[in-house]
């Protein structure tokens, strides 16, 4: 059975060994506690994902339910949460991880998204990410990304904006690579690639997002209950959150292109879109988006609402146990939980601390191994690479600024 990391350590035992029957005492600062058994568990995570590499450098390959077998997707993702754990850019595992990825490119979306963002990630400064979430609005503006693509770097990431440019359909992509269809969970991958492009210096046109923001507005489910959103309104003295409700119509999006049913919409669908609609609005609103960017300037008030509607969704549906309206794809929905928490800077989703009630299920989730445990068509390689971004708070958070690095 899977126990608690940090009282195995505590307690000297070693993974496999039997975890003991009670928690630790309740802390006194709850923060520092969930931080350490978070260490503990990531530290127990990078192990067995350094232990499932394989002699070429390689993780994977996975082939899914429709027979698509993604050949450098698991690899690409493998060497994303490493990087995301905090292990050095320069650690053998990973030099030999992205020597296999140069040799062997990504072909299909979610490669291609994932790949674009592990060649970022390793341009990045160590712990950029904690350190522009703590810079106030003005130094955001003011900041650039500091990476130095090599060349050959360089050339694979602009070949990877051209192939996401050309095969898009009507603000979404598919499997790929033939723009003939489109999904919202291809299509967070190539937003996330893009953005990533963009991180590293890279021209991506404007029209996309704006494509895409199109999309997700004109697709957004129409109907839904009306609820109450629970929104912060601060802290206490004591320290407890304080808030208040805006009235919302619960709706998120389907998977396939232009599906408008109402039981189509999953936890991980209501993240994507939430995701999606932020990284296009962040791009546009940029200086230099042109024509596009002034047309999202005149939807604003829309795309709040719809973003206040899916995160209404996500409330009333809120869980970290399951993905809700979904029997499958647990872990995937979490790190899509993650990037909308990050992205929309918000510490709870209605009422729900989503960060500490997904990071405690996680730890409860961990095995002894280190690992997380395969469902569905997910196994144990692609949950803990989910697991550890999520543990990590991995989602670069927005920053309306126009700076490159290059």
């Amino acid at each position: 059975m899977p126990g608690v990391l940090l009282a195995l350590v505590l307690s000297g035992l070693l993974p496999g060994q039997s975890a003991p029957s009670s928690r630790p005492a309740s802390p006194a600062d709850p923060d520092r506690d969930l931080a350490e058994r978070v260490d503990v568990a990531v530290d127990y995570g990078v192990r067995w994902l350094r232990r499932a590499q394989r002699p070429d450098g390689s993780w994977g390959p996975f082939e899914n339910s429709a027979g698509l077998q993604f050949r450098s997707g698991y690899t690409a993702l493998a060497l994303l949460a490493l990087l995301a754990s905090d292990v050095n850019k320069f650690d053998p595992a990973l030099e030999k991880g992205f020597r296999w990825l140069e040799e062997n490119p990504a072909r299909l979306t979610y490669e291609i998204g994932l790949a674009m963002m592990a060649h970022d990630l390793r341009a990045a400064p160590l712990h950029e990410r904690l350190a522009v979430e703590r810079m106030d609005p003005s130094e955001r503006r003011a900041y650039r990304f500091p990476r130095d693509l090599g060349a050959r770097e360089r050339e694979r990431m602009l070949g990877y904006v051209a192939q996401l440019e050309k095969h898009r359909f009507q603000g979404l992509w598919g499997y790929g690579p033939y723009p003939t269809e489109g999904d919202v969970s291809n299509a967070q991958y190539a937003l996330l690639g893009l953005k990533a492009a963009v991180r590293c210096g890279l021209k991506v046109d404007p029209e996309v997002w704006a494509d895409s923001l199109d999309y997700y507005l004109r697709c957004q489910i129409p109907r839904g209950p009306a609820v109450k959103l629970a929104r912060l309104k601060g802290i206490d003295k004591a320290g407890r959150p304080e808030f208040y409700s805006v009235s919302a119509v619960a709706r998120g999006w389907s998977y396939a292109y232009g599906n408008l049913d109402e039981g189509g919409v999953s936890g991980g669908r209501a993240c994507i879109g939430t995701s999606a609609l932020i990284l296009c609005r962040e791009e546009l609103l940029k200086p230099g988006a042109g024509a596009a960017g002034a047309r999202a300037r005149s939807k604003a008030a829309k795309i709040e609402e719809a973003i206040r509607d899916a995160l209404a969704w996500l409330d009333a549906n809120f869980s970290v146990e399951t993905n809700p309206g979904h029997p499958d794809y647990h872990h995937y929905y979490l790190y899509a939980l993650e990037r909308a928490g990050v992205l929309t800077g918000s510490r709870y989703i209605g009422t729900h601390d989503w960060y500490r009630e997904g990071a405690e299920f996680l730890l409860r989730d961990q095995r002894p191994d280190g690992s997380w445990p395969a469902q569905g068509w997910s196994p144990e390689t692609p949950n803990t690479c989910f697991a550890l971004l999520f543990l990590k708070r991995s989602t670069f958070p927005v920053v309306y600024t126009g700076g490159g690095g290059n």
